[in-house]
Order: structure tokens, then C-alpha cells, then sequence
């Protein structure tokens, strides 16, 4: 959509003001706020407002619960995301995982499984 409204942007950043130079943070946060205000979220943790890397961990979060839900081989999965993402290191990846407690029922049960000599 965007690039059907502004087909040369005069930077390579994905956001773009209506004349095709880059948005910066500062107004991207604005607009986030304002966005979740809108939508009744609330900011969980010990932060008082959003913030843009929350909605990236969320991405990585339900990315990879969907790839359990779906079968798929998650250290595969996740290194393409990790790539996708823009990580340097697939660790900086995996450190979206702590604390998610789905994701730890997960290992838990797998863990289970590998301690009991099950197939993985």
C-alpha cells in the first residue's frame, strides 16, 4: 500500500512521510502512542508507554508459537527469523523467549519427553 501511494521514496526507510523522506523516531513513537490510546491497549510491564520494541517482540513471540502450532522445525524457523529480523547473533533472538510462559510450557514438556527417552 505504501508503495502504491509513494512508488519512489527519496530514502530507503520503511517509513515515510508523505513526501517520501524518512519519519523520524520521535513521530513514529507519537503515532504508536496515539494508535494504542486509540485501541484501549495498556502497557504491560514497568514501562509507562509502548514502545516500538515491544511490538517486534510480540512479533517473534506469536512467529514462533506459530511454528509450533504448525510443526515446523523452530531452530530452523527461528534462524530465518532471527536473519529477518535484523539480528546479528540467533542468541539475541532466543532472548525474546524468557519469560513467555507458553513458550516455557513448551520446553518443559519437550524437556519431559527427552528425560523420559522419547523421541524428539
Amino acid at each position: 500500500m505504501r508503495d502504491a501511494r509513494l512508488p519512489r521514496p527519496v530514502c530507503d526507510r520503511f517509513f515515510v512521510r508523505e513526501d517520501g523522506h524518512a519519519v523520524n523516531q520521535a513521530a513514529i513513537r507519537y503515532a504508536l502512542q496515539t494508535l494504542c490510546r486509540q485501541l484501549g491497549w495498556r502497557p504491560r510491564g514497568d514501562y509507562p508507554h509502548h514502545r516500538l520494541h515491544d511490538l517486534r517482540h510480540t512479533f517473534v513471540v506469536r512467529a514462533t508459537l506459530r511454528f509450533y502450532q504448525q510443526g515446523i522445525d523452530v531452530d530452523r524457523a527461528v534462524l530465518a527469523l532471527s536473519t529477518y529480523i535484523g539480528h546479528a547473533k540467533v542468541s539475541d533472538t532466543y532472548w525474546y523467549f524468557t519469560g513467555i510462559p507458553e513458550l516455557m510450557a513448551i520446553a518443559a514438556e519437550r524437556f519431559e519427553r527427552y528425560a523420559e527417552g522419547a523421541p524428539q
